[in-house]
């Protein structure tokens, strides 16, 4: 039998990217020097969402979306939410909502994240 084994051409910069690499990589040091230096912090912005409030009708999405099944939309009331918190040993755990669907005997409760939400109206009175 014969192997073959498929190689990987190196790839051949040219002297002018080559030097073009490595100003790059001088400016992003030189960023990252400056911020140390006068105590410049970056921080990844996060993404806020508002929670709904206990009472509130929502419109959310549950179930997942793939090439045979599609995401099924319920209307329902907020029932309770659980915000984001950190533990002691620092794992994190996201905000969870609780929402009731329909009533009486056929009353559905789901777990949602906010992410979930398609719409929320105002506050039940």
């Amino acid at each position: 039998m014969t192997e073959t084994t498929a190689s990987a051409t190196p790839v051949v910069l040219t002297k002018e990217e080559r030097i073009a690499k490595i100003d790059k990589e001088i400016l992003r040091l030189q960023t990252k020097r400056y911020n140390i230096e006068n105590d410049i912090v970056e921080v990844k912005a996060t993404k806020a969402v508002a929670l709904p409030a206990v009472g509130s009708d929502v419109l959310f999405n549950y179930g997942r979306t793939t090439a045979t099944t599609q995401a099924q939309q319920y209307l329902g009331r907020v029932v309770a939410i659980k915000p984001a918190d950190v533990t002691a040993a620092g794992k994190k755990t996201p905000a969870q909502i609780k929402v009731s669907v329909g009533e009486g005997f056929d009353q559905a409760f789901f777990v949602i994240y906010p992410a979930q939400i398609a719409d929320a109206g105002p506050a039940a009175e």
